[in-house]
């Protein structure tokens, strides 16, 4: 008897074991009916994604990062492979090109490509736009508190010397790029001895900072904990409709605007479904939904009109043609990456 009780008991965890090992096999699904997108959490509305899925019988799988820098960080450890698609931003596009991690474009297979708006169209980070497509846009600007401020015309002189508390995005690279744009204009690179200014310019203004924050500036203009913040346009226009006295403003003369593009991984073996997905987006029912829920400005004017911002996006039409062809600018790495971190571990500490 105690023989057999012995066997049995090997034999249990024999099975138990041969279960463990084999469960992955059992239940992980088919690769190939996952389209794996590396992008923001906040590119597509729920919809899309559904109806997509259940018309190609895929599951779509969002691996979301929180900036840039992540993402390339994570493409460069994987080299591209187990993604599918990407969403970086203008400045990212070149560097994932440098690196060989993208493959060029079809736009045969992309039919909506006439429609999208020109002005997002062959840019320096991709001339002929052979990598990348545009999917949505934002511009930075200024929300204010109207009870703070009696003036109507802002430069960016107002963030830099403020005698109110500001908010300042909390991106080392948008930062530089602001400041080097205060003391220069337009610059590619800059010399040690502009770093240098552009370190001092941020340490004095660290006194007039409530914070750097990329996500909750529109709350702490909204709770009066600052009265000037730069921020990116939809922040400040969604919290326009829940507190009236936050006002979005551009300031005078050329802004700064950050295009999130659409691209395709060089070891991604999907074409067909990928390409399918991207349709699928720029649909039109899909683009108006996706910019209502989060507004972001699309890709094409052709569905402005229905927009629940439509108003508001006349108006930045409007203030962009007064600005003329070229009416803003794109952040860039003014300089090594590695000195950008610790420039602002410097200003931060």
């Amino acid at each position: 008897m105690h023989y057999f009780k012995r066997l049995l008991s090997v034999t249990l965890w024999v099975a138990i074991s041969f279960l463990l090992l084999s469960w992955p096999k059992f239940f992980q699904k088919d690769d190939a009916k996952i389209l794996h997108i590396l992008g923001w959490a906040d590119c597509f509305d729920d919809n899309t994604i559904e109806t997509f899925e259940e018309k190609h019988q895929v599951k779509v799988r969002i691996h979301s990062y929180g900036s840039n820098e992540e993402m390339l960080t994570k493409m460069k450890a994987t080299k591209g492979k187990g993604y599918d698609l990407i969403i970086p931003s203008d400045y990212a596009v070149p560097l994932l090109k440098e690196e060989g991690l993208i493959k060029e474009l079809d736009h045969e297979k992309l039919p909506f490509f006439s429609k999208l708006n020109p002005k997002l169209l062959g840019h320096d980070y991709d001339p002929e736009n052979r990598y990348a497509i545009p999917l949505q846009w934002v511009v930075y600007g200024f929300g204010i508190d109207r009870d703070a401020y009696n003036e109507n015309a802002f430069t960016y002189e107002h963030i830099f010397h403020s005698d109110k508390r500001v908010v300042m995005v909390n991106n080392p690279v948008d930062v530089i790029n602001l400041a080097a744009f205060y003391l220069y204009g337009p610059v590619k690179n800059l010399t040690p001895e502009q770093v240098n200014e552009i370190k001092q310019l941020l340490l004095d203004q660290k006194e007039t900072v409530e914070a750097y924050v990329d996500v909750r500036a529109d709350y702490l203009l909204a709770t009066r904990n600052c009265s000037l913040a730069f921020s990116q346009h939809y922040y400040l226009w969604l919290m326009e409709n829940e507190a009236a006295h936050v006002k979005f403003v551009l300031p005078e003369g050329p802004l700064f605007a950050s295009i999130e593009n659409l691209v395709i991984p060089q070891k991604s073996e999907k074409d067909p479904l990928t390409y399918a997905f991207i349709n699928h987006v720029y649909k039109r029912e899909n683009l108006i939904n996706q910019c209502n829920a989060w507004y972001n400005l699309p890709p094409t004017d052709e569905i402005a009109d229905e927009l629940e911002y439509a108003e508001r996006y006349r108006w930045l039409k409007k203030e962009l043609e007064r600005r003329g062809d070229k009416p803003f600018y794109f952040f860039r790495h003014l300089i090594p990456e590695e000195e950008s971190r610790k420039l602002w571990i410097e200003i931060k500490s």
